[in-house]
């Protein structure tokens, strides 16, 4: 009952707040944002090393599996095998974590740079198109293309130094 009295006020003032609401995929935005390409370029120069390093941890454990798995393999040969492998795997996985600790932290300063020139700017967006609310586009059920504001916020984003 309650959800159909809802459905019938949003209905009855839908046409009142139309003129006035406009929709933005602010995640889409950041990342298809010039800056959030470059700094995604930059991040991945800075990771490279590591992921190169990755790329030889993993080939070391690989011939020492390869190596494990012959079958004249003498058993103090296979523990050291083993050992070897156990520290590869964790020498990777430290290198792994660094290496997400550092992209977390690239993209947290990212958006704490970012994030209040788009605020700026949407309310710059919804100034000039005389709008009452500007809202995510994660929110929406619904909505028509027309009131999609993710476009010009792009390029106005894009454009600001």
């Amino acid at each position: 009952m309650i959800r159909q009295c809802l459905v019938a006020l949003a209905l009855v003032c839908a046409p009142a707040w139309s003129a006035g609401i406009g929709v933005i995929d602010v995640e889409a935005v950041l990342s298809a944002s010039d800056r959030a390409q470059s700094a995604r370029a930059e991040w991945q120069a800075e990771l490279a090393p590591t992921q190169a390093r990755l790329a030889r941890l993993l080939e070391q454990g690989q011939l020492a599996e390869s190596r494990l798995q012959t079958q004249d393999v003498a058993e103090s040969e296979r523990a050291d095998l083993l050992t070897e492998m156990s520290q590869l795997r964790k020498q990777m996985a430290e290198l792994q974590q660094q290496a997400q600790a550092l992209l977390a932290a690239r993209e947290q300063s990212f958006l704490e740079t970012n994030l209040p020139i788009l605020e700026s700017l949407v309310i710059e967006l919804a100034d000039a198109q005389n709008l009452e609310l500007v809202v995510n586009a994660e929110a929406v059920v619904w909505g028509r293309p027309s009131v999609n504001l993710s476009d010009d916020l792009l390029v106005r984003f894009n454009a600001t130094p």
